[in-house]
């Protein structure tokens, strides 16, 4: 866990905490499951760890899936009680129709192996039948994200791999299976040494929103927003932003 995380994590919860039991409040308790994208497997496992250190009685469980387990699990009942998911569209199966709240956006770039053997150095590359390219499936947010990349490049990957997600694609160069693969900088960035991140100018037309959102079917809804309220502060936001994540628009904050 990077020292920027324990940092921002430890002053929330301690104020939190302050919050909670200075002003003779309950202490939170009890079970609580979230369900999240696969990209922010590090920055909620550092969240919960550090919230249940300070919260011994809250106990939580992760779950990090593509958009589509997300979706069938929102759908389920009970649903988890909190869900944060690439696409706001993702949030309907779980009957929510309030605004989610904004966390961070993803951006793609490429990640090669250290040695980039086959000299991989921006998208026009991926048109090359020898490179094998990592990519989220096309029904997946990611993909989707991915396809918009592709399209303002005017490329078409000659050889692709889909996966359900970005961190599937980005196992893929790790293990050997691929050459490349497009997946968001906070990935690449959170494989630290196994890759390298080549930035895209096409990028920028399209970027992954990170929202949240309690279900209103959620079985322990008190504690679930209490958790949204701390993912959505400004030194969870900042944190994010230094992880690789872009920052969401003032517009979209909570």
């Amino acid at each position: 866990m990077r020292s920027c995380w324990r940092a921002a994590l430890a002053l929330l919860v301690s104020a939190a905490l302050a919050g909670c039991g200075g002003g003779g409040g309950s202490i939170p308790s009890g079970e609580l499951t979230i369900v999240a994208s696969p990209s922010l497997t590090d920055a909620v496992t550092g969240m919960v760890h550090a919230y249940t250190t300070t919260y011994p009685a809250v106990q939580i469980t992760t779950v990090f899936e593509p958009d589509s387990r997300i979706a069938e699990r929102a759908a389920q009942s009970p649903p988890p009680d909190l869900i944060v998911a690439e696409d706001p569209d993702t949030l309907r199966p779980a009957g929510i129709t309030t605004e989610p709240v904004h966390v961070a956006r993803g951006q793609i770039v490429l990640a090669v192996p250290p040695d980039n053997p086959l000299i991989v150095r921006g998208l026009a590359d991926l048109a090359r039948p020898e490179v094998r390219v990592a990519r989220c499936d096309p029904a997946e947010p990611c993909g989707a994200v991915t396809d918009q990349v592709l399209a303002a490049a005017g490329v078409t990957v000659a050889t692709p791999q889909l996966e359900p997600d970005v961190r599937s694609a980005l196992r893929r160069v790790t293990e050997g299976d691929a050459d490349v693969a497009l997946v968001y900088r906070s990935d690449a960035i959170a494989a630290q040494d196994e890759v390298i991140a080549i930035e895209v100018p096409e990028s920028s037309v399209a970027l992954a929103d990170f929202v949240a959102a309690v279900p209103p079917a959620a079985p322990n809804p008190t504690v679930a927003r209490m958790f949204l309220d701390y993912l959505a502060s400004s030194p969870v936001r900042d944190a994010l932003t230094r992880d690789g994540f872009r920052p969401v628009d003032a517009a979209a904050a909570r």
